[in-house]
């Protein structure tokens, strides 16, 4: 969804996921930003996994912090909904 909003060009883009791939992982995610981009499509070979990425490229951590700081608050507020959605709670630091 953040990629999304930026209105990027897909064919000048590279992902980055922070985590090990599973079965279809790759192409769920290729599907989701397809379904919503203007811009173009994003195939499955653009996206990277990388296990422990926010440990290895600062960016990576930066966003995966401010990720979880929206995810936290979109949780908490109760304006928003999220739905279907599944994740891992992390411990607190």
């Amino acid at each position: 969804s953040l990629l999304l909003s930026f209105e990027l060009d897909p064919s000048k883009m590279f992902v980055i996921v922070d985590g090990l791939q599973k079965d279809g992982m790759a192409e769920d995610i290729s599907k989701k930003f397809n379904e919503n981009s203007k811009k173009g499509n994003i195939s499955s070979n653009q996206l990277e996994f990388i296990a422990k990425a926010d440990e290895k490229y600062t960016i990576v951590s930066r966003a995966d912090k401010l990720a979880y700081k929206i995810f936290k608050e979109l949780e908490r507020n109760p304006k928003y909904e999220i739905e279907g959605c599944k994740y891992v709670e992390f411990p607190k630091s």
